[in-house]
């Protein structure tokens, strides 16, 4: 006889551990969750922030790739997302920050009541630990904009590498602004030191280690790794048109396994796995599912589509000799062993350190007034990859938000290009926070050991890509400032050859890359306008299916998701134990 749980959540990452943890606080409700991975338990590689590049390719990453990206010079992109409980927070840069208020405010006026920034804001708060620095430190945060007692750790940098320091004089030198005011508070523009997902011993703070590891003596909560879902169990409802999920088909170690609920199914394998398991349990687009010979179950076009993703795009500048950088915990075994040492004493030191400097800047702060004319033709001449309203949303975020990230990398992180052996790097780069150009994720096949076939659609509309460019130029801009002369040698990538808007358009094209957000392939709008969930996050025709994960955000937000997807569990969790 099969098992039976009140609540099965289909993926152990970030959104899935948290909404299964907050599930189970009431010991009346059993709730299982099933994640692909494995535990990561004495993994140093997660654990420790600054072997954090390791995890890339390895068994704790499911190490897809793009389909050939037409805009992108057919260009197979890596794209790594977490296979190990906590997803991809397990394997991310830890980056931690809310994107701005009038990006959910955004989200809420295409039809999400619910979803504005005062809420969501609330819902974060819930997540959030601050790990309150001393009152003597440089770091601008407000306690007002914080959580202090939620399950995610988040601190200020017990370690910032000297060749960092220049960068806001630069800045400053630069024309940028500096940010004066916790960008925490829903108004990012300005460089500054953020928080990290990283807790008082230096160490990374995950899902598992914030939501699962602390509560897993609870006999109701159960959490299953190295359990990979294959489909849901669906049947027409007795009452009604609606589908009704029965339970779940899995795979343990090739051994088949199904579980059946009482209550719900909550969808939280991502951007990438979610939309895959619906598709292979029926639901989605007929045109997908038809060539498979899946029986359609639920006909929701919007199922896999409308996939954004933050990109970008590096400069690599090599250091003068003096500089430590990641490299040298690999190349230099007696420093390395020294900042092991220094990071199991204190929590600091340079393996303690993943990246600590935003700069988030404004459009018009950016170009000139004759640049803005030329990119804005852009806008009005191309045609869109996006229905109406969310066209009119997106560019009014990009006239009006903050258009372009800016931060530095310890390392050197071109993902295609050679690095000279014995030289130190300093990476600068810039990421598109609005992206134009959407894409997809469909399966390729009804096999679930099949990779879904992922296409971001990277660069598509020209706007993207002249505003990457834009992004680049300022990169330059800072770098050759005086701030940085007695530490950075030379631009080894792009290189000076690159001066043109055409050359820099070229060169972004060769090698821009995924910034790890993709959102919206199951996206909470009206049915309508190829939604896929409701604002309760049920998925529409179904009586008990949500998708609590990043794959329901509609239009990208800026910086870094991992703290509003923490957001998205949290209110999950309400909305199921509040109805």
């Amino acid at each position: 006889m099969a098992e039976r749980f009140d609540y099965i959540v289909v993926g152990g990452g970030m959104a899935g551990l948290a909404v299964a943890s907050r599930l189970s606080e009431n010991p009346k409700l059993t709730v299982l969750v099933l994640e692909a991975g494995g535990t990561g338990i004495n993994n140093p590689d997660i654990s420790v922030p600054g072997l954090m590049v390791n995890n890339l390719g390895s068994d704790v990453d499911w190490s897809y790739s793009t389909v050939p990206q037409q805009g992108a010079k057919e260009r197979k992109i890596p794209y790594p997302r977490g296979k190990v409980l906590g997803g991809s927070s397990a394997i991310n840069f830890m980056m931690s920050s809310r994107a701005e208020a009038e990006d959910y405010n955004t989200i809420e006026r295409l039809g999400n009541p619910g979803w504005g920034w005062s809420e969501v804001e609330r819902a974060s708060k819930k997540s959030e630990r601050l790990i309150v620095p001393p009152a003597d430190s440089p770091y601008i945060f407000s306690p007002e904009s914080h959580g202090t007692d939620g399950p995610v750790a988040n601190s200020f940098p017990k370690y910032i590498p000297p060749q960092f320091k220049p960068y806001f004089s630069a800045c400053t030198a630069a024309g940028h602004v500096i940010q004066s005011k916790d960008p925490f508070a829903g108004k990012l523009e300005g460089a500054y030191i953020y928080p990290s997902t990283i807790d008082a011993k230096g160490c990374r703070v995950t899902s598992a280690t914030a939501y699962y590891f602390p509560h897993q003596s609870r006999s109701n909560f159960v959490v299953r790794s190295n359990c990979e879902v294959d489909k849901l169990i669906l049947k027409k409802s007795d009452t009604s048109s609606e589908v009704q999920v029965l339970g779940v088909e899995y795979s343990n170690c090739g051994t088949h396994c199904r579980v059946m609920v009482e209550r719900e199914v909550i969808m939280s394998a991502g951007s990438i796995g979610t939309p895959a398991i619906l598709e292979r349990s029926g639901i989605g687009s007929e045109r997908i599912l038809k060539p498979f010979n899946i029986p359609l179950a639920l006909n929701l076009e919007g199922v896999g589509s409308n996939f954004s993703d933050h990109i970008f795009v590096f400069a690599s500048y090599r250091l003068k000799p003096g500089h430590k950088t990641l490299e040298d915990l690999t190349r230099d075994p007696e420093y390395a062993a020294e900042q092991k040492s220094i990071h199991e004493q204190s929590g600091g030191g340079l393996f303690s350190h993943p990246t600590s400097i935003f700069n988030f800047q404004a459009l018009k702060s950016l170009v000139s007034e004759e640049e803005m004319r030329e990119g804005l033709k852009l806008l009005e001449t191309c045609p869109s990859y996006l229905p109406p309203k969310q066209f009119e949303a997106v560019v009014n975020r990009i006239k009006n938000g903050v258009a372009l990230e800016f931060s530095l990398v310890n390392t050197f992180f071109e993902p295609d290009l050679p690095s000279d052996k014995d030289t130190s790097y300093l990476t600068a780069n810039v990421i598109l926070q609005y992206p134009l150009s959407r894409g997809s994720s469909h399966i390729k096949s009804q096999d679930p050991r099949e990779p879904p076939l992922i296409d971001p659609n990277y660069l598509m509309h020209p706007f993207d890509a002249w505003l990457l460019a834009q992004g680049g130029k300022q990169i330059r801009k800072i770098m050759a400032q005086d701030a940085f002369k007695d530490i950075i040698l030379d631009e080894q990538y792009p290189g000076p050859s690159v001066q043109t808007q055409e050359q820099w358009e070229e060169s972004i094209r060769k090698r821009a890359s995924t910034s790890y957000h993709p959102i919206g392939t199951c996206s909470m709008l009206p049915q309508s306008e190829s939604g896929v969930v409701d604002p309760q996050l049920k998925v529409y025709g179904t009586q008990n299916l949500r998708v609590v994960d990043a794959s329901i955000l509609p239009v990208q937000l800026t910086s870094h998701p991992a703290m509003t997807v923490y957001a998205i569990a949290e209110k999950a969790a309400e909305m199921i134990l509040n109805q």
